[in-house]
């Protein structure tokens, strides 16, 4: 220890001196306003196209932001200490922030996707009584037992229960509840539809292609950002800034052969896998765009073998414009496409349509006069298609039936029809909102249904508020009318009795409807569906009217309305006069009780008529194979018949795909060794590869039978993307930029597969080339 007054000596060498707090805090507020000063810059290089014909179609989006980002408002009570780089950091997360929601922050939070979550063990902010959000909110279990990711968990629910994506909510004792209410609602639904499509739809230009100006587009605003970091880039700006190089390659054409390339390459995967599955099936549909030409979209189904586990696939290949829109000018254009794509329209063993005339007709439309170049290219109607044919056969069996969906979308009408109309019912009703009919989609009429079904004394409410609240006599008429008529409204327990019966007929319809729209739906599954709901229509004859009685009689008890059908004349049967009967037995009447009338007048002929027009409809359509599940239980008589007949329906001239003697010696051989745990028809088929070639027409048989397509969803699906992409402000897209775009947007899964250091190469190759030739 150094004596009293003399300092202790310092080590020689560099002395480094600790900062204070004050220096600590001053570097830390430098930090925080370096960090405030640059929010936003991005935005100057990612823009959004307002007036171009580029821009994307999102005009609905506006209402429902509320699922566009995974934030959860209970961060919004967080404790004060919390740091401001913190608070900076989740500003864009916080929907209090979201005043005006314009194009470039829905693309922003896009962009950035779902907001980071605290860990399991964070401790969320108590209200009074203890209660507290949960991790346990973010995921969904379904019935099954099953478990998904509520990647979104923000909502709108204008009740007074709280706003989830606005003013807060902190109901947490309701909140699982709230949870599953709010994710079946159709809102929520085409809120992350729209979210999933703008995740994988950016649009390319924008109101010019010059650098350094504004609304440049997505691509050129790209390349401005990578400048400010890559040399080489700069250096390659400056000089197109400066005029000193013309052949920038950054302009439309660069983009549109990009497109190309990009097109090009997708397109070579997937005629290499139809080539290698060899047979293959089409699926057309047409539809009008915004430029008002009909677009007809062509879809390749196939059995994809060059994988360990066999997979169906169906292929978006191309959009065709068709002037001609007959049967003859379709098939015209589909033979066109064929050769260009250099597909063997022999090798088509299937045809799928909708119920139109000039696509399915049997006398000129394109499956009859493919059918004649091609015998083997079995003809499957829609199946979702035929099930909303159905429908409309049971809609239109009896004047009750048109009635009840009459007084349906009247009720939609009358609220629809005004703002405030609609805000008496959200105040009243607040629940499942009111959905309009549509006679092409039958999926609208269970939401339509449903939404009265399960809310009928709300919306009686509703429906006598507004007759108390409006001074048009009109409207006061119509709305006492539906709320108190028993003929004419929903006052009656005929109406609540129809409305069970059609709500249970439609889901159960619905369910079966989404499950063929599967693109790995093959025939047999079809058919045990379609059986399936054939019998459940059986049974429901029965049983069924005791039962949906019952519950409109709960309904009828809630409303305080009797539940007795209305006072009309008696109708009066009489018997069938025969020629050996006596003639006072014959003059007995047999007079109906109301309730017996309604059984025998509405839901008899109601059932019949389901189950006369789903017989009719699907007698045709899936008998012309055998039955794989009595492979087993079936003698060689029966066996030797059925691979006879297959024989017979896929020989073109002498020209068979298989021989049916060796394809019986097949089976009975299949049937003695295939595994118990094989049992649908694509199991077969990958136990088939495993034996390598042991059973080849077994094989070829069962390859074609999964190519033949049940519904044409898929191309349905392509027209969401043509709307996406050719929309109103870019109606002028050209024919092969549409293409482009949509093949690109539709098969993303094979985009990604894509050696894009290759291409890359590729293309600068080729771009050197043609600069040395202009030279």
């Amino acid at each position: 220890m150094p004596p009293l007054g003399v300092k202790k000596k310092k080590p020689s060498g560099i002395i480094k001196s600790q900062p204070t707090g004050h220096d600590k805090r001053k570097k830390k507020a430098k930090q925080q306003a370096y960090i405030k000063s640059i929010a936003g810059s991005m935005f100057k290089y990612v823009k959004k196209v307002e007036k171009s014909g580029e821009s994307s179609n999102r005009d609905e989006e506006e209402e429902h932001h509320e699922d566009v980002n995974n934030s959860d408002q209970c961060h919004l009570d967080e404790t004060e200490n919390q740091s401001e780089e913190q608070e900076d950091i989740s500003d864009i997360y916080d929907p209090g922030n979201w005043r005006n929601i314009d194009q470039r922050l829905r693309d922003l939070l896009v962009k950035n996707g779902p907001a980071p979550r605290f860990s399991s063990g964070y401790r969320y902010p108590k209200d009074s009584i203890g209660r507290h959000f949960s991790q346990a909110f973010y995921t969904r279990e379904m019935v099954n037992g099953e478990k998904q990711d509520r990647r979104w968990l923000l909502f709108r629910h204008e009740d007074s229960g709280g706003n989830l994506a606005s003013t807060g909510y902190n109901d947490w004792r309701n909140f699982s509840r709230r949870l599953k209410q709010h994710e079946v609602s159709h809102d929520h639904v085409m809120c992350m539809t729209r979210w999933t499509d703008l995740e994988r739809n950016l649009v390319f230009r924008g109101d010019n292609d010059k650098l350094g100006e504004a609304n440049n587009g997505n691509f050129l605003g790209l390349i401005e950002m990578i400048a400010e970091f890559d040399v080489v880039m700069r250096e390659h700006i400056r000089k197109v800034e400066r005029k000193e190089i013309y052949s920038h390659y950054l302009s439309h054409k660069i983009q549109n052969e990009l497109i190309t390339m990009l097109v090009m390459e997708i397109k070579v995967m997937i005629i290499k896998k139809i080539h290698e599955s060899k047979y293959f099936s089409i699926i057309l549909d047409c539809t009008p765009d915004i430029s008002h030409k009909e677009q007809m979209t062509l879809i390749i189904r196939c059995v994809d073998v060059s994988t360990t586990s066999t997979k169906i696939e169906e292929f978006f290949l191309t959009f065709l414009i068709v002037k001609d829109k007959s049967g003859e000018g379709l098939f015209s254009s589909l033979q066109d496409a064929l050769v260009e794509l250099e597909l063997d329209i022999d090798d088509v063993r299937g045809q799928g349509y909708d119920n139109g005339a000039n696509m399915k007709g049997k006398n000129k439309g394109v499956q009859k006069r493919l059918l004649e170049v091609n015998p083997r290219a079995f003809f499957t109607p829609c199946g979702c298609h035929s099930l909303n044919l159905v429908l409309c056969d049971i809609a239109s069996s009896s004047t009750k039936d048109v009635s009840f969906f009459g007084i349906v979308q009247r009720i939609y009408n009358l609220f629809a029809s005004s703002t405030n109309r609609w805000d008496i019912l959200i105040e009243v009703v607040g629940g499942l909102t009111l959905k309009s009919l549509s006679q092409t989609r039958w999926e609208s009429h269970v939401e339509s249904v449903k939404a009265i079904r399960f809310q009928a004394p709300e919306i009686r409410e509703a429906l006598l508020t507004l007759t108390e609240s409006t001074d048009d006599p009109g409207t006061r008429s119509d709305a006492e009318s539906l709320a108190l008529s028993e003929t004419h409204g929903i006052g009656g327990f005929e109406f609540l009795f129809g409305m069970v019966i059609w709500y249970d007929l439609l889901s159960v319809v619905n369910k079966v409807s989404k499950s063929l729209q599967s693109e790995n739906m093959d025939i047999d599954a079809a058919i045990h569906q379609l059986k399936g709901l054939v019998s459940y229509f059986k049974k429901y004859r029965e049983t069924g009217f005791e039962e949906e009685k019952s519950k409109a009689t709960q309904i009828a008890a809630e409303m305080e309305i009797e539940a007795t059908f209305p006072v009309n004349k008696k109708r009066i049967i009489r018997k069938k006069k025969h020629y050996d009967e006596d003639r006072e037995v014959v003059s007995e009447n047999v007079i109906l009780t109301l309730e017996e009338r309604f059984r025998i007048d509405y839901f008899n002929i109601l059932i019949d008529q389901a189950l006369v027009s789903l017989e009719s409809r699907y007698e045709q359509t899936f008998g012309f194979l055998f039955d794989l599940k009595k492979l087993k239980l079936s003698n060689d008589d029966t066996l030797k018949t059925s691979c006879v007949n297959l024989e017979a329906a896929l020989r073109n001239d002498m020209v068979s795909d298989i021989v049916g003697e060796e394809l019986l010696l097949e089976r009975q051989v299949l049937r003695e060794v295939i595994p118990k745990e094989v049992q649908k028809p694509i199991e077969v088929l990958d136990f088939l590869k495993r034996m390598q070639g042991c059973y080849p027409n077994t094989e070829i048989a069962y390859r074609i039978l999964l190519t033949i397509p049940v519904s044409v969803a898929t191309a349905e699906r392509s027209f969401s993307k043509l709307k996406l992409i050719k929309n109103y402000l870019r109606s002028t897209v050209s024919q092969e930029r549409l293409n482009g775009l949509a093949l690109l947007s539709i098969e993303t899964s094979m985009v990604e597969k894509l050696d894009y250091v290759t291409l890359m190469n590729d293309f600068a190759n080729k771009s050197i080339s043609r600069a040395k030739f202009r030279d």
